[in-house]
């Protein structure tokens, strides 16, 4: 797939220098993509925004897919840099699309959420302290602007789940099992809210 929409995002990556909340880059397996997309349809209108993203996998694969739009975020300068020569890669196929992918190098929880954006992806890319703050950011942002959102976990830890489970805004509405993986966290989940089925509570972000 790489080879197909000329991008490079095989590999791993760690910190130069560790980072106690910031875990090492490793790209999400295209098969686990597959089975996750084979189950799961993204909301119309959405504008992906991925975490941690590494080298763009996922926006890139989206993109060429469903041309879905898509922000990644990410803190590892190395990474960031790979992932804008992922983009200038990617763009000398698609010329008329490219602008529709953007990469932002910056602490995921200090970012503010747009309020265009609608799907937020997680690969476990941070502490679940960290996961907490980011959430409360996505929190605010619908409180300013209420549209429908949806959350992606890939290989949920037990520590996102209790904070996802913590958060009344948004409820587990499915999960894509991988029957091929080797441990229990092989799967997906999707949280979503929706502003139609209820009010937002005023005790949802934390300060």
């Amino acid at each position: 797939m790489d080879r197909r929409i000329g991008i490079r995002t095989t590999g791993v990556r760690d910190w130069e220098e560790p980072q106690p909340d910031y875990n090492r880059f490793e790209s999400t397996p295209y098969r686990a993509l597959a089975d996750l997309f084979a189950a799961y349809r993204l909301p119309r209108g959405a504008r992906l925004v991925d975490y941690g993203c590494g080298l763009g996998r996922v926006l890139f694969y989206c993109h060429h897919r469903f041309q879905v739009p898509g922000r990644g975020i990410e803190l590892n300068p190395d990474s960031y840099a790979d992932a804008l020569r992922n983009l200038e890669s990617y763009g000398q196929r698609k010329q008329q699309l490219i602008h529709e992918i953007e990469f932002e190098q910056e602490y995921a929880e200090l970012r503010r959420v747009q309020p265009d954006e609608t799907v937020f992806y997680f690969f476990n890319p941070f502490s679940s302290r960290v996961f907490r703050q980011v959430l409360d950011q996505i929190v605010l942002s619908l409180r300013d602007v209420s549209r429908p959102a949806e959350i992606i976990l890939y290989y949920p830890l037990e520590s996102y789940r209790f904070v996802m489970r913590m958060e009344p805004l948004f409820e587990l509405v499915q999960t894509v099992e991988l029957p091929w993986g080797f441990e229990r966290y092989d799967r997906f989940e999707i949280w979503r809210h929706d502003p139609e089925t209820g009010q937002m509570p005023e005790s949802t972000v934390r300060s």
